[in-house]
């Protein structure tokens, strides 16, 4: 493996093996590994003819992605961690953070400041990057909801632009970042606004409740109960390899949720952003399709939680996207939805 630095502040590995930089675990190559903490620099060494005409990928910590084969072109990973306090008064403060700082990292960074608003989404895995691009969300909160400005370079352009909250065209699990021609927009800081009263959300269901038992009604010791709560669903990726939930809660219409639920009695739901909608637990149908604990080989379903699809050692990419499109069509079949999946399939285009 052949490495070499341009400027101090770019580094560049060429074909650089992924099993260690993807939460599924997957055997994979790239091209080229390029970690940067200047974007102009990032952007003029991708003019260069050994670069420009290769495919590239905006890639935080892997933790949303899905390799299906190795990768041909070049995955940019941004160094910068660096979060600071942009302003403050009596009741809120701004701050920034780098587009590479891990994003529970500034979670706990704005807790032990005094900071709220972040706890609800503790221990999400990923990049500060990618938290408007996916617009994370958990527990009743979404991070769309604290962003107040993105900063953006565009690498095809070379130009730098701000985008305010609006802009940003946050969704659920939605950005104007997944939009159609904005492929080259890298995503370099993110701007929060966060309280410094702690206005606490317990609006999730089982929140409150767990909530209520704590003795100390802190911001602080929501984080810990948030912590536990995943801990306890989800599996360490260091142990076992996954992306979190793999398939988006879906939305459907009251009509339609109505009409399913003649067929299945007590089926969860719970409100969408847009009016007239529901949004129905994908993990739910899919435990009810008989997926919870399947396994072939190596790919699997978590049998603590069916929306988390596992490689239990040597799986390939397409054997875990083999899978996930069998219990899509499974679902389908049992109840008319089609899931939509959360986590990033690469295909190497």
């Amino acid at each position: 493996m052949d490495s070499l630095s341009l400027a101090h502040m770019i580094r560049i590995t060429e074909n650089a093996g992924l099993k260690e930089r993807n939460s599924f675990g997957i055997r994979a190559m790239a091209r080229y590994w390029i970690s940067y903490d200047d974007p102009r620099q990032l952007y003029e060494l991708m003019q260069q003819p050994d670069f420009n005409s290769l495919p590239r990928l905006f890639m935080g910590s892997g933790t949303n992605l899905l390799f299906i084969m190795d990768y041909p072109g070049c995955l940019i990973h941004s160094e910068n961690r660096v979060i600071k306090i942009r302003h403050e008064n009596d009741y809120k403060a701004e701050i920034d953070a780098g587009a590479g700082l891990e994003w529970d990292e500034l979670v706990q960074w704005t807790i032990d400041r005094g900071f709220y608003g972040l706890e609800n989404l503790s221990y999400i895995p990923g990049s500060t990057g990618a938290a408007p691009v996916q617009n994370i969300g958990a527990y009743g909160v979404e991070a769309g909801d604290l962003i107040t400005e993105v900063d953006v370079f565009d690498m095809n352009t070379g130009n730098e632009f701000t985008l305010d909250n609006k802009e940003c065209r946050f969704g659920y699990r939605d950005s104007i970042f997944k939009n159609p021609g904005n492929e080259s927009w890298l995503v370099t800081r993110v701007r929060f606004s966060l309280s410094k009263a702690p206005a606490l959300n317990l609006s999730y269901r089982g929140l409150n409740e767990e909530f209520s038992m704590e003795q100390d009604k802190t911001p602080a010791v929501l984080r810990k109960i948030i912590i536990r709560i995943r801990k306890g669903k989800l599996p360490d990726p260091e142990y076992l390899g996954n992306a979190g939930s793999f398939f988006k809660n879906p939305e459907i219409s009251i009509e339609q949720f109505n009409r399913i639920e003649g067929v299945f009695p007590g089926i969860p739901c719970f409100p969408a952003a847009a009016a007239g909608m529901l949004k129905i637990p994908a993990a739910w149908m899919i435990e009810k399709a008989g997926w919870k604990g399947y396994r072939q080989n190596s790919a699997g379903v978590y049998d603590k939680q069916a929306l988390v699809l596992v490689n239990y050692g040597d799986a390939s990419g397409q054997e875990i996207l083999d899978l996930a499109m069998k219990i899509r069509e499974s679902v389908y079949d049992m109840f008319g939805i089609w899931l939509s999946p959360e986590v990033r399939i690469v295909d190497g285009q």
